[in-house]
């Protein structure tokens, strides 16, 4: 069986997903003057600029030899740099060439939150909110004694991974998410004014920095070259607060 705490926490971070991405927006709506449309366009600009371009980029970067090894693996400070730096080289550049289009049409920093939670929203979706709410389905069915429609071997090796997990770490995954929402609309506002404030261009380079300096923990986890994911979310929860108060204070003088 899965343990009650293990349920728990994962309604815990299906309830951050959707109140980092839904809930902020309806929250921020009114009193930003929160527009749909940027929210969408952020979505489809994450699925074209990190799934699908930068996903090209790594299948020739990232490629498996003979031996079914990724080769840059056996430099990892090298592989560390390559996957933060492309992450906010492709995420950074679809801020700016979509803030330079929509520029005529959508005014104000609004647009930019909105856009951050769109383009974050999708990859919360994507990398915690439906992973979470399968594994909870699959507890869920499983504790109850229904059967949860795969073959026997296959069933019984799903519900021994969900039964093995630690507790604590179906509610990472809901932290981590909120941590990244607030890199994302930070350095959509740094982006946003990069496109559209007259002597700020150096905030987008500036943003692609940042971005994979947010990243870093978490690719030296994937490298090997860090073991600790609770320093990786402390981290990544570090940066996150002061993109965030970065992002403020240079709108506030920008303003």
């Amino acid at each position: 069986m899965v343990s009650s705490w293990s349920i728990f926490f994962m309604v815990f971070s299906i309830a951050l997903c959707l109140l980092s991405t839904a809930g902020l927006f309806l929250l921020l709506r009114k009193r930003l003057r929160l527009k749909i449309a940027p929210v969408f366009i952020g979505a489809l600009s994450f699925f074209v600029f990190a799934l699908v371009l930068e996903q090209l980029l790594h299948s020739f970067v990232l490629q498996r030899g003979e031996t079914g090894d990724i080769a840059l693996l056996y430099r990892p400070w090298l592989f560390v740099l390559y996957s933060i730096f492309a992450a906010g080289l492709f995420e950074e550049t679809a801020r700016f060439a979509v803030f330079k289009l929509l520029k005529a049409k959508y005014t104000g920093v609004s647009t930019a939150i909105s856009y951050g939670i769109g383009h974050g929203g999708l990859e919360v979706a994507l990398t915690c909110l439906l992973a979470m709410a399968a594994n909870l389905v699959l507890s869920l069915m499983a504790n109850t004694g229904r059967g949860i429609g795969l073959p026997e071997a296959q069933a019984a090796a799903v519900m021994a991974a969900l039964a093995e997990t630690k507790p604590w770490m179906f509610a990472i995954s809901g932290i981590e998410r909120v941590s990244a929402m607030g890199i994302h609309i930070s350095m959509s506002v740094l982006v946003w004014h990069a496109a559209n404030t007259k002597g700020t261009a150096w905030l987008y380079p500036l943003a692609i920095c940042l971005h994979a300096l947010g990243n870093l923990a978490a690719g030296l986890y994937q490298a090997g070259l860090l073991g600790n994911l609770f320093i990786v979310e402390i981290a990544t929860g570090i940066a996150s607060g002061f993109y965030v108060f970065l992002a403020i204070k240079i709108h506030g003088r920008l303003q």
